[in-house]
């Protein structure tokens, strides 16, 4: 409730009002004149009324006239869109983040410290030449 009340006055004192306890605003269970305009401000807290009022439009919907006239005016409701993306760049953008970088030299890290040991391994397993000689 408290939170609810300080989020009123500050969206009051961004809009040049004072929060003086009265529900008015776009808060508010009525729809005021003001805030009749090309956009719905806070649809989600606005009554069905106000934002039918603002949208222009009523409960059934939009007469065939009033949507083709939009259509025409705003162009269908669609969504740029976007490029495909070459398969390579996808690969490489996959290595862009610092974590990817820190396990590769991890790996790195650990395939040379295999490929000592495994050499060690070797080296000390591998018959010498005296004994080959001797045998």
């Amino acid at each position: 409730m408290i939170l609810t009340l300080i989020g009123y006055a500050v969206r009051s004192a961004l809009r040049g009002r004072e929060y003086s306890g009265e529900s008015v605003g776009p808060w508010s269970p009525f729809c005021p004149g003001e805030y009749v305009a090309k956009e719905l401000p806070d649809p989600h807290s606005q009554t069905i009324a106000c934002c039918l009022e603002i949208a222009a439009s009523t409960p059934t919907g939009l007469s065939d006239a009033e949507a083709a006239r939009r259509l025409a005016a705003h162009g269908p409701n669609l969504l740029p869109q976007a490029a495909p993306k070459n398969p390579l760049r996808r690969f490489a953008a996959q290595f862009y983040n610092v974590l990817i970088y820190v396990l590769l030299g991890a790996a790195v890290m650990t395939a040379m410290k295999m490929s000592m040991l495994l050499e060690n391994m070797l080296l000390e397993n591998m018959p010498s030449s005296d004994t080959a000689k001797t045998a």
